[in-house]
């Protein structure tokens, strides 16, 4: 931490908040540590929680402290000072966003050997959600990280290279998005865990339906949007029916079957989700699956990183670029 970072950790004043979280609902314990985590407050040890006093903090602590009460639990927001600036380094450094801001820089820039080869609009997801992350960070880095100008540049230079990459692109996708253009620009909802039918169908959306398609990934209970199209779970627009899943169900809707690569990616999702038939390909895609799977944070992650699979394997399927 930089001493002039330290000197004002040690001018301004700091809010604890002490709290003893209900034991028997444990929903209720659950929800206040969600909430402590998601206000990025410190923790000075089991029940003491830190945050710069600020007042957007103040409030926040104060209506948590009367959730925790409500809850059958106790809770008290107090306001202290540091003694001395190395105590304030002390509790500066434990809202260092540094770790945070280092691993989306790795993560960008791992996006490089695909710059070229995969779909660059697979490449734009991805990087759409490390735009989403490096928000959060900074929503949350109080004492202004010196990474966080390395992470902001890093991936700016990443958006502008495949931002040039997608516009080459742009002809070829415009000419099958087109034909529907009320499916364009939509938010489009599923589910996890990211299996290959899911990853399928995004990475068919994004490359033949709806280029700047925004994709959510729902909790077990969680409702999609009213209006985001959902694909491949219970209920949704395109869904499996009849054995076939939802790779399937759009290559119909959307007038997509009769492109031979398509046809063939389609006989390995059914291979890959235990359906009718074998695949040559389906035990070495379902293990570059699985990878990606286990390298990926979250599966909003995993469906992206995915996508580079199919869009790597159309390109062997049909004989041309995926473009």
């Amino acid at each position: 931490m930089s001493a002039d970072r330290a000197r004002d950790a040690y001018a301004g004043e700091w809010l604890a908040l002490v709290a003893t979280l209900p034991v028997d609902d444990i929903p209720a314990r659950m929800r206040a540590l969600r909430a402590i985590e998601a206000l990025g407050a410190g923790i000075l040890r089991e029940g003491v929680y830190l945050l710069p006093a600020r007042q957007a903090h103040r409030e926040a602590f104060l209506r948590l402290a009367d959730d925790i009460e409500r809850s059958g639990g106790a809770a008290h927001v107090l306001a202290a000072r540091t003694l001395d600036t190395a105590e304030a380094v002390e509790l500066a450094a434990l809202f260092d966003r540094s770790p945070r801001y280092a691993d989306l820089v790795k993560t960008v820039e791992s996006l490089r050997v695909g710059y070229g080869v995969a779909d660059p609009a697979a490449i734009a997801g991805v990087l759409a959600k490390q735009r989403r992350d490096l928000k959060a960070i900074v929503d949350l880095d109080f004492f202004d990280s010196p990474l966080r100008h390395e992470a902001e540049r890093v991936l700016a230079r990443a958006e502008a290279i495949v931002k040039r990459l997608v516009e080459s692109d742009a002809p070829a996708r415009a000419a099958g998005a087109g034909r529907h253009p009320e499916f364009r620009r939509r938010t489009w909802a599923t589910r996890g865990p990211a299996t290959p039918d899911r990853i399928a169908s995004a990475w068919l959306v994004r490359r033949f339906i709806d280029p700047g398609a925004e994709f959510v990934v729902l909790g077990p209970k969680e409702r999609p949007a009213p209006n985001a199209l959902g694909f491949a779970f219970p209920g949704a627009a395109f869904a499996k029916q009849d054995g076939s899943g939802a790779f399937d169900a759009l290559l119909v809707h959307f007038d997509l079957a009769g492109d031979a690569g398509l046809a063939k990616l389609a006989q390995l999702v059914r291979a890959l989700e235990g359906g009718t038939g074998a695949h040559p390909d389906a035990a070495r895609v379902d293990t570059l699956l699985k990878n990606a799977r286990r390298r990926s944070r979250s599966d909003a992650a995993a469906l992206a990183q995915g996508e580079q699979t199919f869009a790597a394997l159309y390109e062997t399927y049909s004989g041309k670029p995926d473009g």
